[in-house]
């Protein structure tokens, strides 16, 4: 979809496969609005369930995600980037009261933002998504401003483990992020911000 607005409410968006990127849902230059929704078991070169670029804003309200795999393409086999979401170039992305939990990909097992990406986490839970490499949670990168606030990054995990910088990957190796983290739990701790705290969420059940 490109170029336009859309809004979706109490929505299921299951089992789909796109060959490149965004598995159910591919925005270009478009805005949106989702609530109440389900994204489950999509798959996508990168953006397992939802890419979004090039100045677009996605809202994403009260959703789940669950079970999202980014897995490459046939250039970057693997190599793919947001198990759940991808979003890149210039855009805002907003998440509130959401779930990501199972989601797959190379970098930022639920989530990637990149190249001055804009993305604020609210009251959102993040739980036992796997990045092969790096941001088991979260991965940020050139030139990023990421906002976490009341949010849970617990039980995440990469190629070093579980423990903070693999719930959260601040990477800066393309330019400097802004990462402000607060009021959160995060698994392993957090080195900056007020009020966050590493201790076990005791989950009863994500879903």
């Amino acid at each position: 979809v490109g170029n336009t607005r859309i809004s979706v409410t109490r929505c299921s968006f299951l089992n789909n496969t796109a060959r490149f990127q965004g598995g159910a849902l591919y925005l270009d230059g478009t805005d949106g609005v989702f609530e109440d929704s389900v994204f489950m078991a999509n798959q996508g070169s990168d953006g397992g369930a939802l890419m979004h670029e090039d100045r677009s804003a996605v809202k994403l309200i009260g959703c789940r995600f669950f079970g999202n795999t980014s897995n490459g393409n046939a250039i970057n086999p693997i190599r793919g980037l947001g198990g759940a979401i991808l979003d890149t170039l210039d855009t805002d992305l907003t998440v509130i009261n959401c779930i990501f939990s199972g989601n797959r990909a190379w970098r930022g097992g639920a989530v990637c933002s990149l190249l001055r990406a804009n993305p604020l986490i609210v009251n959102s839970s993040f739980a036992e998504n796997v990045a092969s490499e790096s941001g088991g949670g979260m991965y940020v990168y050139w030139e990023t401003t990421a906002t976490i606030s009341n949010s849970i990054f617990w039980s995440n995990r990469d190629s070093l483990g579980s423990q903070g910088q693999s719930e959260i990957r601040n990477d800066e190796s393309r330019g400097a992020n802004s990462v402000a983290v607060t009021f959160s739990l995060v698994e392993g701790g957090w080195p900056n911000g007020i009020g966050n705290v590493d201790q076990d969420p005791a989950f009863v059940s994500m879903k």
